[in-house]
């Protein structure tokens, strides 16, 4: 059991080793970012969601829609009932 325990705390004091001899790694200065000078602007002055672009969106909304008018439609039930 000793010499167990022995091995363990020898793997652990090699690790530790290793990781104080790491080197750190040096990253090069010069960085090259492109920065356009003019934005691209898109010439459509609202958004719809009747756009082909976004079906998924439209779809959403009329989930969301359709839950909150059945939550209505069975509140006003419940409470006529």
């Amino acid at each position: 059991m000793s010499s167990e325990i022995h091995k363990i705390r020898r793997n652990e004091i090699r690790k530790k080793q290793n990781f104080y001899n790491a080197e750190v790694i040096s990253f090069p200065d010069n960085k090259n970012f492109f920065i356009s000078k003019k934005p691209k602007v898109n010439s459509i002055s609202h958004w719809k969601i009747t756009d082909s672009s976004n079906k998924d969106q439209l779809k959403a909304i009329y989930g969301i829609c359709f839950i909150f008018c059945t939550l209505i439609i069975m509140g006003i039930y419940s409470s006529l009932i």
